[in-house]
């Protein structure tokens, strides 16, 4: 739990003016029972509430809100008819919610909405509105109408007011819980370069891709105009990432004001004298740079720039430049976050560790014999084991196909009478598994074969250099041990790989 935390209350100064039985203001009593429960509550922590408005009011009161709210933990807005009208709040509370999506938080974790009165929720700025509201007011049963609370401690006050604080407090309590543990949870920044505009929705399905695995992209805020500011946050941006991501499509996209570069020239550059200083200094930065394969209606000036970032070294420092479709770009992407950077959100969770490890055999038909055989022989050894199957329709067997690629620990290819273009379409998939729903990379991959002239063959497929993807070879001729194979294995096991 945290020792101390800062909560703002932002609310319409009519709000507070006394009322009824509450002489204190009905914003200013809500926070001092709030405040009174919260002790109760969560004893470990100190509270300090700040509100908004004050009797006084100058440009450095201002100026001092603005600091309260945005080193606030918690944010509280009292909504009401009056608030909906108190253009001030608003102004405020909009300032907070920009700060906090360009931080990529989610309003939801920082904001409780507590309802005074209902209103109509388009009168709210548009990220309040989805929030949901926590009510403190009385329905009146002849009228049906809301009505304000007015005496804290009458008899409709109990279910009205207090219940609901009580709620309140349990879900800061809640919140400050879950603050502790992000808090000791390493946040992953990976720099997904900006693009051009007929990029922006390949860049948003990658965007997409990394942010299920809780990663934060960068750049997350438009860039400013001035070449030493725009450098400065490029820089920053990178400091933070494991990564680079650049995006090279048939345009060039928006320029720097006064420059000749684009915004994606300009990102790749600083990424690659970024990278080359940290290797200077015995530090690896990796990045990832796509050139889309489609070069229909490509701009003359692009066409240049491609044709000189595929021939300039140092426009490439640090990375691996891949001409591919997206999906297989995707894939690249994944698995490089799984095996190269050892990505643990990949992994298996505790429950499937401790299962049996499941291995897949690819097979073709005229190798089914062999997969059969295998199967014996590692299932005998502890695995389980799925084989290829073969269906009349071949969707059905594709479907399955990728099923099991998902769901498998170890892939393992059979190529003893299939043709080589088998093997490579067979190899390609499991590339593309990352992009097609595989959570974690391979704990291994295998090719099991009769063919001595195997590794010649793997060196010319150039996509398992650029996927970075590595086999273990096992050469076997037809028998029914599989002793090689089975050897293999009951090393790994004891090697705890």
């Amino acid at each position: 739990m945290l020792s101390a935390c800062k909560i703002f209350v932002s609310y319409s100064f009519s709000d507070d003016y006394p009322t009824g039985k509450i002489q204190d203001g009905w914003v200013s009593s809500f926070v001092m029972y709030l405040h009174e429960m919260l002790k109760q509550v969560i004893k470990e922590t100190q509270f300090q509430f700040y509100l908004e408005h004050a009797s006084h009011l100058n440009q450095d009161v201002l100026q001092q809100r603005k600091q309260q709210l945005k080193e606030a933990d918690i944010v509280l807005v009292v909504v009401s008819p009056k608030f909906a009208e108190s253009k001030a709040s608003h102004i405020l509370i909009e300032h907070y919610l920009e700060n906090l999506r360009k931080k990529q938080v989610n309003p939801q974790h920082k904001i409780f909405k507590i309802v005074k009165l209902p209103i109509q929720q388009k009168a709210l700025p548009e990220p309040l509105q989805l929030l949901i509201d926590q009510p403190f007011y009385i329905i009146d049963k002849e009228s049906g109408q809301a009505e304000e609370i007015d005496d804290h401690f009458g008899k409709e006050a109990k279910s009205a007011f207090w219940l609901p604080l009580t709620d309140l407090c349990f879900e800061i309590k809640k919140y400050l819980e879950n603050a502790v543990e992000l808090a000791h949870k390493k946040e992953k920044y990976v720099f997904l370069a900006k693009t051009g505009t007929d990029l922006e929705l390949e860049r948003a399905v990658i965007k997409r891709e990394l942010e299920r695995r809780d990663y934060k992209v960068l750049p997350n805020a438009n860039f400013p105009t001035q070449t030493a500011q725009l450098e400065q946050v490029i820089l920053s941006d990178l400091s933070k990432s494991l990564l680079s991501i650049h995006m090279v499509g048939n345009q060039a996209g928006e320029k720097l004001e006064q420059s000749e570069e684009s915004y994606l020239e300009i990102q790749n550059r600083i990424a690659a004298k970024y990278s080359e200083n940290l290797n200077g200094s015995g530090r690896f930065f990796p990045r990832l740079i796509w050139i889309a394969s489609e070069e229909k209606h490509i701009e003359e000036k692009q066409k240049f720039y491609i044709d000189h970032l595929k021939r300039d070294k140092s426009l490439q420092l640090g990375a691996d430049i891949l001409e591919t479709q997206l999906e297989d770009f995707k894939s690249a992407v994944l698995n490089y976050l799984a095996e190269q950077l050892n990505d643990q959100s990949f992994k298996k969770d505790l429950d499937s560790e401790k299962k049996g490890k499941s291995i897949y055999l690819i097979s073709d038909k005229r190798d089914i014999d062999y997969a059969q055989n295998l199967a014996h022989v590692l299932a005998n050894i502890g695995f389980e084991v799925m084989i290829s199957s073969f269906d009349r329709k071949k969707a059905n067997s594709r479907r399955t196909h990728q099923e099991l690629l998902n769901k498998c620990d170890v892939a393992c290819v059979l190529f003893f009478d299939a043709k080589q273009e088998w093997l490579t379409a067979k190899l390609q998939d499991i590339v593309k598994s990352a992009g097609m729903g595989r959570k974690r990379p391979f704990e291994q991959k295998l090719i099991v074969t009769n063919k001595s002239e195997i590794s010649d063959f793997l060196e010319k497929l150039t996509f398992l250099k650029s996927f970075s993807s590595t086999y273990h070879v096992i050469e076997s001729e037809w028998h029914d041990d599989f002793k090689e194979v089975g050897n293999f294995f009951l090393k790994a096991d004891s090697d705890n790989l």
